[in-house]
């Protein structure tokens, strides 16, 4: 049962591995259209999601998932291009001869590696971009992004959609999904660090023990004890056995520590019970 849940716990953690690929464009030379700030959408190539947006600048396309990769990246900006939610003069099949998990187009229409501090730095700001080129309608043939109600814009400052308060990752933050897989694997850590302390508080039973059971009449009273405490008089009649035969097994068992005494004061009858260790020869023995 231990390595069957050490095997489960293990399994958790791998299935909650997943990788992200972000693409970061230069906002004087790209631009996205979309009726809200950030949308997300399962992706059209593989079992992965999609995020895009503006919000913070500069704007992105993001794919995270376990089949997430930098050609899906690839697919995905390319499939925005050719519905006219992108504008960008960064060829998408040039993003397979840079390495690295985060990208940034530039003014020159070159694709850059770089971390998400150095992305995040090389944006002027939001209101330096120029008016964007009239949206076209989508194919309705093809699938597309999700409808989203327009968000505001107010004072020159972005309002954060719907998208943002239900959980859209942000770059340079953290969104739901990344949320819910270090919840996973933290409480894997829980469950195989249960599994551990449990296997080291678990008593031990050796050969000589185990062989106590070989014995028919030992091992009716261990059965009997399994399902309640009983005196030595039940356990006799129930095993057709003389009350002296039952209280010398008893004692061998109490002696081995798979049984113990229970005598309350006031009474004559003194009860035995099966200890932590009995109940796992009892259990060992049943396979």
């Amino acid at each position: 049962m231990k390595s069957l849940f050490g095997l489960l716990a293990f399994a958790l953690m791998l299935s909650l591995a997943s990788a992200q690929y972000t693409a970061y464009f230069s906002e004087n030379s790209s631009y996205l259209m979309f009726s809200a700030l950030n949308v997300s959408y399962e992706g059209h190539y593989g079992n992965y999601s999609v995020f895009v947006g503006v919000y913070p600048p500069p704007c992105f396309v993001s794919v995270s998932g376990s089949e997430a990769s930098i050609s899906a990246l690839a697919s995905e900006i390319d499939y925005l291009v050719q519905e006219k939610s992108l504008f960008t003069p960064c060829n998408a099949s040039g993003l397979t001869d840079v390495a690295g998990n985060e990208l940034y187009c530039n003014d020159s229409g070159n694709w850059v590696a770089c971390s998400d501090g150095q992305c995040l730095a090389r944006e002027a700001p939001l209101a330096a971009i120029a008016t964007p080129p009239q949206p076209t309608a989508y194919d309705n043939t093809a699938p597309s992004a999700p409808s989203l109600e327009r968000s505001q814009v107010a004072g020159g400052a972005f309002q954060k959609s719907a998208q943002e308060a239900a959980g859209a990752p942000q770059p340079g933050g953290m969104g739901q999904e990344q949320v819910l897989q270090m919840l996973g694997a933290f409480l894997a850590i829980i469950v195989a660090s249960y599994l551990i302390l449990q296997s080291r508080h678990e008593p031990l039973i050796d050969a000589a023990t185990e062989r106590l059971l070989e014995n028919p009449t030992r091992a009716g009273i261990m059965e009997e004890l399994s399902s309640a405490d009983k005196i030595p008089t039940d356990l006799s009649a129930k095993l057709g056995k003389s009350k002296a035969s039952v209280v010398e097994h008893l004692a061998t068992l109490t002696d081995a520590g798979l049984v113990e005494r229970i005598a309350t004061p006031g009474k004559k009858f003194v009860f035995y019970k099966l200890t932590q260790k009995g109940r796992q020869l009892l259990l060992r023995k049943a396979g």
